[in-house]
């Protein structure tokens, strides 16, 4: 007799599947099972329930991962890796020493997120308010998703990038005084930053505090040592000349939006011309077809 995937055919929870993961492919059946078919008892079988994100579009994408808004809890993003980032990083070359198939793929990330929480959080007896809270893991149609706080906007939608708040000419001398708020808690801290570009930095509120700057995304170290782990002394000065990086592309970002915003004009331009010379084209061979006709 086939058992049934739902007991008493209830329905699953908002957005959630029951999938069948086979676990020497890792490949994943996403569609809502209602029955267990005779056969699917061997032990290479388990049942796992899932966030299906696909269906959905990101609310954020960086190099590596997507960042979803949790289905159930609008409080709540998941971030999943990107399995091509990781083929094409593979493919891309590698050096001798690093093996082909690597030991976290594309949940990388994910690790070295979590390794600094973890860092951060066994000096301090509570969540520094600068650097986003992680919840926890939930797997998902992309794999193995790390579910951490959303920082909203007033609207309850995402809180917008320095970069965004910058453009909009919203950077004013209130947000100023809380970055730099932001910048000496960081640099204070034993927290690593590879990334501190201001696309990875949102001003937002959550439940707990009200609005500030907090780090979402590059945190962690990339290699096997590194001199920021070995020397906190180091790690304050690298992340010291990141702030100062992070300031000098504060103060240029209106002209190199300007430059972005000429550069798309003239690219449009560019393309009408060539539009408008194909149109000329064939207009000319269409009159030397039908003057040779009438010849």
């Amino acid at each position: 007799m086939p058992r049934k995937a739902i007991a008493g055919n209830r329905q699953p929870p908002l957005r959630l599947r029951h999938a069948v993961v086979d676990s020497e492919s890792r490949s994943v059946d996403t569609a809502l099972l209602r029955h267990y078919y005779d056969g699917l008892t061997s032990e290479r079988w388990y049942y796992v329930t899932m966030l299906v994100l696909k269906d959905t579009a990101p609310e954020a994408e960086g190099l590596r991962r997507f960042v979803f808004r949790h289905p159930n809890d609008a409080k709540l993003l998941v971030k999943v890796g990107k399995p091509e980032w990781f083929e094409a990083k593979l493919n891309s070359g590698r050096p001798w020493y690093k093996p082909r198939r690597r030991r976290y793929q594309e949940l990388l990330g994910h690790l070295q997120e979590v390794r600094e929480h973890l860092a951060v959080r066994a000096r301090l007896q509570a969540h520094p308010l600068f650097v986003q809270r992680i919840v926890g893991f939930e797997d998902t149609d992309y794999g193995l998703g790390l579910v951490v706080e959303a920082v909203l906007a007033p609207d309850q939608g995402l809180a917008p990038t320095l970069t965004q708040l910058v453009d909009a000419e919203r950077f004013n001398a209130a947000k100023s005084a809380a970055l730099d708020d932001f910048c000496e808690a960081v640099v204070e801290s034993d927290l690593i930053v590879t990334d501190l570009s201001m696309d990875n930095i949102v001003y937002g509120a959550t439940d707990e505090t009200g609005p500030r700057f907090v780090l979402v995304d590059g945190v962690g170290f990339k290699r096997l040592i590194s001199a920021e782990r070995i020397s906190r002394t180091w790690n304050r000065r690298v992340k010291s000349q990141r702030v100062a990086r992070m300031r000098r592309d504060i103060a240029t970002r209106p002209q190199d939006l300007a430059r972005e915003l000429e550069d798309e004009a003239e690219g449009r331009a560019a393309a009408t011309r060539k539009g408008s010379y194909s149109r000329e084209y064939r207009r000319a061979a269409r009159n030397r077809f039908r003057d040779a006709a009438i010849g």
